[in-house]
């Protein structure tokens, strides 16, 4: 699908593929800034710390994004920027929708409607941005997923079914407005990421490899690292790791 990417890039379209993601890597050296690889159903979807991404046939909008330059603006994770397109792409059908660190997009309710896994080869100056986001899935397939109670879907939100490929294209027009406004500083997505940042104000816990650590979530820095502020020698910066809200910050006025 000739200039149906984004910035004149290409679209390959499949009806199923095991990971968009992990053929992108794989056929790097055919695809230039922009291509993306769409397809209908992905079997074996995987996320952040190599969890799998359920899906169903014509259910979820699955896709990979082709990066062959670095991001420059306010923001420099792509991740972050996706995740902030698909916000806006979810605000556009009517579904307020927030952000969490480090790139997942869930509903008010804090169920996970969209997720967002990039993955990275510096030595071909190659970013492939993977974005999945639940269209058309019902109860029945979220209890078949294991997903009941954890989970949202634009379906279930707006009881109204969805095009995949016209969420596609709007989709990529959101990408490329959110590209834009950080490379031109014309909106604060500083400001637009703490307006709908679903950590705000709250005390978290934040697991890496090497532990948990417990403080005051302080948002994000430039870098998209998420900063934390305890009571022994903060503030810390995380580039990746797990993220739970534990409590709302109340300040001790004593």
């Amino acid at each position: 699908m000739p200039g149906e990417g984004l910035w004149g890039g290409d679209c390959y379209r499949f009806e199923t593929l095991p990971s968009t993601n992990a053929w992108a890597m794989a056929n790097s050296g055919k695809l230039a800034h922009g291509d993306i690889v769409w397809t209908l159903f992905q079997s074996r979807g995987k996320g952040r710390l190599d969890r799998q991404w359920d899906s169903r046939p014509n259910k979820v909008l699955t896709l990979s994004v082709i990066l062959r330059r670095p991001v420059s603006g306010m923001i420099t994770s792509p991740g972050q920027l996706a995740a902030l397109a698909v916000r806006r792409l979810l605000q556009e059908k009517g579904v307020p929708a927030l952000v969490k660190w480090p790139n997942d997009i869930l509903t008010q309710g804090m169920k996970k409607i969209a997720g967002i896994l990039v993955n990275a080869n510096p030595r071909q100056n190659l970013a492939v941005l993977g974005i999945g986001l639940n269209v058309n899935l019902d109860e029945s397939d979220l209890k078949s997923l294991s997903l009941n109670g954890q989970a949202a879907s634009l379906y279930l939100v707006t009881k109204q079914s969805f095009s995949l490929d016209k969420l596609r294209v709007s989709l990529c027009r959101q990408i490329m407005s959110c590209w834009h406004d950080n490379e031109t500083g014309t909106v604060n997505l500083f400001a637009e990421w703490s307006d709908h940042d679903a950590l705000d104000n709250m005390m978290i816990e934040v697991r890496t490899h090497q532990g948990v650590r417990s403080g005051l979530y302080q948002g994000l820095d430039s870098q998209g690292r998420l900063v934390l502020i305890d009571d022994r020698d903060g503030p810390h910066f995380f580039w990746s790791g797990d993220v739970e809200r534990v409590r709302p910050y109340t300040r001790n006025t004593e």
